[in-house]
């Protein structure tokens, strides 16, 4: 097997690029069809309805964005080769290109996606991102064919990330919306390099070739996607050649394809983080020095070095590492048992005889640990470490092992002491992470935090479109997030990919995962 992972993603950017520069040792070839195995099948094909991977990777092929993300996650032009932000991110305006048509033939212009957006935005549409659209847009202007301009309610720097670049946002014909209706989810009609042709239900979706493509017709004929929902299936079929791709591998898969000479395995850190969350309605949590204590208390390098090396990082405080706006010198919590027994000392917790901690009355620290099992790579074993460690300490804490539905449904009903989660975004932008986890009304603030001089840079780094002062206002916002420690951040995940060796120049990166319209096949 060839191995090709490295611990910068600006190491990887670079190698990619230069493999790509140098090219094969022969020209592409045309033809054949390209098989990619799905971890479950397809749901739902109309981009407002869009959420889960296996559609969006499919989706990724049939229809496009206005702007699209390079291989090194910077913003590239898609159906918009170029665009304008206001000084103060009010109004962005992009400019489409006049050489482009769905694949019904229809033409591609403003009206298309005017059309798309207020579609999204129609509550009528029940879109799961109709009502952040609407609360971003206030009117859409077609000043003429081929350009856009949205007007917002207020600015927000981080528009593109939000809006543009959301599975949402994919751009369908609005003549095939017209004609197929509600089964405008069974018949997708995009810009994109590959063009539906069927879907079998649980058994495949497949995808022809654009040959009128804007940007250079695909070398492949094709591709079939497979729903295959065991990673040892999957691995099976990988390895004996009825497919090209598995687009997930488990940790545990890694050996057996080190020692496969006919598959390459490629990856990179992604922004992916999982980490453990108070519920700071617990009074055990309210004290921050109490906070501060359990995160002293774990060893998290060990963890990830033990449960998960070569394929996640140590978290280094509440952005994903590889975030363009990550503070470097952010504060963590080195391993440090006897600073934590200091902290949990001065909180009122003390060891007794027996080595358990606990309060004036006589109390233990008593709480649950709850983690899912098989939702995250080696998620309950971790945490089984993680429960030994906070036992060492004197903590009395049980453990329960939950379906990750139950464990969500327990995290917005509040109901739960510590629970391991995590963020999959395919964007480092802090609106993704921080406004989601840490502002005081984040969907994802399972916790209950809040903090106003936080909720008040947040907000100020969505309305600034200086990238000098966005950058200040996350690194004050990174640091009084990390020093009240609401979460204990554990690991970055890297996203792990496998192909047969006969792919030909493919290139890797979390921001264009499924670009498959450059490879060819050697076969």
């Amino acid at each position: 097997m060839q191995r090709r992972w490295w611990p910068s993603v600006f190491v990887v950017l670079a190698v990619v690029l230069l493999l790509a520069g140098l090219g094969t040792a022969e020209e592409p070839r045309q033809g054949g069809t390209l098989r990619v195995a799905l971890r479950a099948d397809v749901i739902n094909f109309d981009p407002p309805a869009i959420q889960d991977a296996p559609t969006s990777g499919v989706a990724f092929q049939i229809f496009e964005h206005l702007i699209r993300r390079d291989f090194d996650g910077s913003y590239a032009p898609g159906l918009a080769d170029s665009w304008e932000i206001a000084e103060d991110a009010s109004e962005y305006t992009f400019y489409l290109r006049d050489d482009v048509t769905f694949h019904d033939g229809t033409p591609f212009n403003a009206e298309a996606v005017k059309f798309h957006y207020e579609r999204v935005m129609d509550p009528d549409t029940a879109s799961h991102t109709g009502e952040a659209f609407r609360e971003n847009i206030k009117e859409i202007d077609t000043p003429d064919n081929y350009t856009v301009r949205f007007v917002l309610h207020q600015p927000n720097a981080a528009f593109i990330d939000e809006v543009v670049i959301q599975n949402t946002s994919f751009i369908a014909s609005p003549a095939a919306i017209e004609e197929y209706g509600d089964d405008a989810a069974f018949n997708p009609v995009g810009t994109g390099p590959f063009m539906f042709e069927s879907w079998t239900p649980d058994t495949e979706v497949v995808l022809t070739a654009n040959p009128d493509y804007w940007d250079g017709a695909p070398n492949i004929d094709g591709i079939v996607y497979r729903p295959i929902p065991e990673a040892g299936t999957q691995l099976t079929e990988l390895r004996t050649g009825r497919i090209h791709f598995m687009t997930s591998v488990p940790i545990e898969q890694i050996e057996t394809l080190e020692a496969d000479d006919d598959v390459v395995l490629v990856g990179e850190p992604d922004f992916n983080t999982r980490y453990l969350v108070f519920d700071l309605d617990n009074p055990l949590f309210e004290d921050e020095k109490v906070r501060q204590a359990l995160s002293y208390a774990l060893d998290v390098e060990e963890l990830v070095e033990v449960f998960l090396e070569g394929v996640a990082e140590p978290g280094k405080g509440p952005l994903p590492n590889y975030s363009y706006y990550h503070k470097d010198d952010v504060y963590t919590f080195p391993y440090n048992p006897e600073k934590a027994l200091e902290l949990l000392a001065e909180a009122g917790w003390m060891q007794d005889d027996d080595g358990m901690l606990r309060n004036a009355d006589g109390e233990t620290f008593a709480f649950k640990l709850s983690t899912p099992q098989g939702r995250y790579t080696m998620d309950r074993e971790l945490n089984e470490a993680v429960h030994y460690q906070f036992r060492q300490l004197g903590l009395d804490v049980d453990i329960e092992v939950l379906e990750f539905a139950t464990l969500v449904d327990n995290l917005n009903a509040r109901a739960f002491d510590l629970a391991y989660i995590g963020m999959m975004q395919r964007t480092g932008d802090p609106t993704a992470h921080l406004d989601l986890m840490y502002h005081t009304e984040g969907w994802a603030n399972w916790g209950g935090f809040s903090d106003a001089r936080i909720d008040e840079l947040l907000d100020a780094g969505k309305r600034t479109g200086d990238e000098d002062e966005r950058r200040e206002v996350y690194y004050e916002a990174q640091d009084l997030i990390a020093m009240q420690a609401p979460t204990i951040p554990i690991m970055n995940e890297y996203y792990l990919m496998a192909h047969r060796a006969e792919v030909k120049d493919y290139i890797f990166s979390v921001s264009r995962t499924f670009d498959f319209n450059n490879l060819w096949l050697y076969e």
